[in-house]
């Protein structure tokens, strides 16, 4: 265990009760520190500074780091590339075997570097980043799926899905069908 400074600095003080015949014992339970932690410090060869934790080598960004100046050249190219389509193209094209939140979290610090790079302020920035609002009913989100034989066993030979996705309310919708023609 590692004692903050100031933790460490109360139990200094308790360095003269050691002296003159208090247990390490005793003085754990005054503290609340564990046994041997009071031993390791008040120990006569004990450190004479506060202990200082190691540093531990930061894997925040390790794994993207090798991937950054590609990541920098999509960013210059095109500043408002989706962190899923990078992340995507990195996996499909570069092999990358992070996930998505190491990217998201690279972006969030890189997005703003390249900003100033190209000459964006902040406000011009913050202006590109602008939601698209539709009125209710007024526009809607259509595909296709192809989902295959699977009710083959009855005589249906294939089978397809409509979804539609209304725009405003997000709210959606999925039907079953054996054709895809208008009247559909």
């Amino acid at each position: 265990m590692v004692l903050e400074a100031e933790r460490w600095l109360e139990l200094r003080r308790f360095r003269v009760l050691r002296e003159s015949g208090a247990s390490i014992s005793e003085i754990a339970r005054e503290t609340g520190l564990n046994w041997r932690t009071v031993r390791k410090y008040l120990e006569h060869e004990g450190p004479v500074a506060p202990p200082v934790a190691a540093r531990r080598p930061s894997r925040r960004n390790q794994v993207i780091d090798a991937y950054a100046p590609v990541v920098d050249a999509w960013l210059r190219a095109e500043l408002l590339l989706k962190g899923t389509v990078i992340h995507e193209r990195l996996v499909e094209e570069y092999g990358f075997t992070g996930n998505y939140q190491r990217v998201k979290l690279y972006l969030q610090q890189a997005r703003p570097r390249i900003a100033a790079e190209l000459g964006y302020s902040p406000k011009e920035l913050a202006r590109l980043h602008r939601r698209f609002e539709v009125v209710p009913g007024a526009q809607a989100q259509v595909d296709w799926g192809d989902e295959g034989a699977i009710l083959a066993h009855v005589g249906i030979a294939k089978v397809y899905s409509f979804h539609m996705v209304l725009s405003y309310s997000r709210d959606p919708f999925c039907c079953f069908t054996t054709s895809q023609d208008l009247a559909t």
